[in-house]
């Protein structure tokens, strides 16, 4: 069965994202904050994901960010959480998009 595309949670929505800007895309979880000190401050390890946007496998400058484990998994059926969700997401695909953009435009220059 299809899920609605109204449905997604955070994770599919951005995973979908990904996938349609680039195959080379993808999404690293982690459980843990890692060796950033800033993040180990506000990182809680029984609430959080830290999460890395990465291009071929290796992480991409600037991509990483912190998401409540359940907000990251829900399915958002509620207009409100919905449109609250897809702006978090939306802001980070098409700074994404706008990257990728510019690296084409900067390859035909050169």
């Amino acid at each position: 069965m299809t899920k609605y595309k109204n449905n997604l949670s955070y994770e599919q929505y951005m995973k979908q994202g990904l996938c349609s800007l680039s195959s080379s895309l993808s999404l690293k979880v982690y459980k843990r904050a890692g060796g950033d000190l800033f993040l180990k401050s506000t990182f809680d390890k029984q609430r959080d994901y830290r999460v890395l946007i990465a291009w071929k496998g290796e992480p991409i400058e600037g991509s990483q960010f912190i998401v409540d484990r359940q907000f990251w998994h829900m399915s958002n059926q509620n207009d409100g959480d919905r449109g609250y969700m897809r702006s978090l997401a939306d802001r980070k695909l098409n700074a994404i998009n706008d990257a990728m953009n510019r690296g084409k435009d900067e390859n035909k220059h050169a």
